[in-house]
């Protein structure tokens, strides 16, 4: 049990972070809210705040969500075209969904760790001649 833990559970959770952590360089489009209700987030002196897009990063689970808002003036008004005063971004980490990412990269690691140390000993299994004794 302990060979079986120095060489392939120990590795395969550490290989698990790893491809996590290069994963989370995977980022997509999302639509997060309705990027028509400019009136959500209204904000003093005619300006709206309008919070209708974001990345999300991880793969296969999104943990990381970086939301954008827009500051703009002037939206709603019909002489006038809308200026941009201003821009942020909120970022959410998903502990669940980072720790269940880590876990289905543990389980792929430690399936093709196994299946590696399996061919290593069958082919070493192979290799070893046979001695025959003559009677």
């Amino acid at each position: 049990m302990k060979h079986l833990l120095r060489k392939i559970v120990v590795p395969a959770l550490l290989l698990g972070v790893v491809l996590t952590l290069l994963l989370s360089l995977q980022g997509s489009f999302q639509q997060q809210g309705d990027c028509a209700n400019t009136q959500s987030g209204s904000l003093p002196g005619g300006i709206r705040r309008v919070d209708c897009s974001g990345r999300a990063y991880g793969l296969p689970l999104r943990f990381i969500k970086a939301k954008d808002r827009l500051d703009i003036m002037g939206l709603n008004s019909p002489n006038t075209s809308p200026s941009l005063i201003g821009t942020n971004a909120t970022i959410s980490l998903n502990m669940l969904n980072l720790l269940v990412d880590w876990l289905v990269w543990s389980v792929i690691s430690f399936a093709g760790l196994g299946f590696v140390v399996y061919k290593l000993k069958m082919s070493k299994s192979k290799a070893k001649p046979v001695k025959v004794e003559a009677e």
